[in-house]
């Protein structure tokens, strides 16, 4: 993932944090640490979204996933369900970086 310059994604629960730490990406998150989600938080997440060109919202299955709906609408992007507490995790994580890249590109 060095090779690419935009190197923040979107999330609506902050999942990846020791990911992105890693890997030294930028992970933006809808939610954290369980407060509610306001009208604000939404704008602000779109706002984001639309300064680093984000078409992908990262979600959960685990989550209830209308906001990040919401998130992508406004920004005429997707939601991108990825289970990182699947019994299979190296998959889900070849599977997360393969979208990563296809954020990363645009």
């Amino acid at each position: 993932l060095s090779e690419y310059s935009n190197r923040v994604f979107l999330t609506f629960h902050p999942a990846f944090r020791y990911f992105a730490e890693e890997y030294n990406l930028t992970q933006i998150s809808i939610e954290e640490e369980g407060k509610p989600v306001t009208p604000q938080t939404l704008q602000w997440a779109v706002s984001n979204a639309t300064m680093y060109n984000l078409t992908i919202v990262f979600a959960s299955p685990q989550f209830d996933v209308s906001y990040a709906e919401t998130v992508a609408e406004q920004i005429n992007g997707r939601v991108v369900l990825i289970d990182n507490l699947s019994s299979d995790y190296i998959f889900t994580m070849l599977k997360f970086v393969s979208y990563l890249i296809e954020e990363f590109e645009v």
